[in-house]
């Protein structure tokens, strides 16, 4: 059941959905980043939605609950469903959500949670046509980023560095302490998987990939490196 100040939308191909319909009607004024306050915190919005319970569990892991139930911050979280688990855990031959979860460490999920936080609160309309902000991510002594674009198609795109096409088709969702997006993958940043994990990851390369990539090319790539791959 949503909650009054979910958004949702129909996503009307893969990767996007219709800009004009990004913006929550509940929000007031409509202002570009003013979701309203929530009753509950960013960390009880995902205890309270079973379809998030991964994502929760993935904050748990990563010692990130805490943050997300803090009072005193004001973020905005990209928070993927466990379906997203379960694709991504099937592209990289690691069975189900489940399986994701257990095979990275505490530290790749830290990673993974800083990465779809952003410090402050940002509806999504405030987001478009484009926009480039820092998450709370370091990687490299550098503050990672994540890309918001929409096409020319007038479709909402999130980009993560190395795949295209992460649509959002629930947003501004109201916390006590920020607001909470739905996208349809989760958003992972340099430095947490290898270099065929992160091509297997990529939906638009995965057929191609996955049917060219021998287990000898798979176990090389995953080696220790340092690896260039040029992809087309």
């Amino acid at each position: 059941r949503r909650s009054p100040a979910e958004s949702s939308v129909s996503t009307t191909k893969r990767g996007s959905i219709p800009a004009s319909m990004a913006w929550s009607r509940s929000s007031p004024a409509h202002q570009p980043w003013n979701v309203p306050i929530g009753a509950d915190s960013l960390a009880q919005l995902l205890r309270d939605d079973s379809r998030l319970s991964l994502m929760r569990a993935a904050a748990d892991k990563g010692g990130m609950t805490a943050m997300l139930g803090d009072a005193a911050q004001n973020l905005t979280l990209f928070a993927a469903e466990n379906d997203a688990f379960d694709a991504l855990a099937q592209r990289l031959g690691l069975g189900d959500g489940q399986g994701l979860l257990s095979a990275l460490s505490a530290d790749d999920w830290k990673s993974i949670l800083q990465y779809a936080l952003l410090p402050q609160r940002r509806g999504l309309s405030s987001l478009q046509p484009s926009a480039t902000l820092d998450t709370l991510y370091q990687y490299g002594g550098d503050t990672m980023r994540l890309i918001f674009q929409t096409d020319g198609s007038g479709f909402f795109n999130v980009w993560d560095g190395f795949r295209l096409g992460i649509a959002v088709p629930r947003s501004n969702i109201a916390a006590s302490n920020g607001v909470m997006h739905i996208t349809s993958e989760l958003v992972l940043p340099r430095g947490v998987l290898t270099v065929s994990q992160m091509l297997r990851a990529n939906v638009d390369y995965f057929s191609e990939s996955s049917s060219q990539m021998t287990a000898q090319v798979i176990a090389e790539l995953d080696g220790p490196g340092p690896f260039t791959v040029f992809v087309p």
